[in-house]
């Protein structure tokens, strides 16, 4: 017998990209050494203008 009580939750990626660098991140949040990085070089509005979904 099947039991469907249980279905993992999938995060969605966020995908940031930056064409400058050719760095490409993908995470599920926002706890990124890289994506930390990024935002105190560049802010963080310019950080998610990177977002692509």
């Amino acid at each position: 017998m099947l039991c469907t009580a249980y279905r993992p939750h999938r995060k969605n990626l966020n995908s940031f990209a930056f064409e400058t660098t050719y760095h490409y991140i993908e995470t599920s949040g926002g706890n990124h050494t890289r994506l930390k990085e990024w935002n105190a070089e560049h802010g963080s509005a310019t950080v998610e203008s990177r977002l692509t979904k």
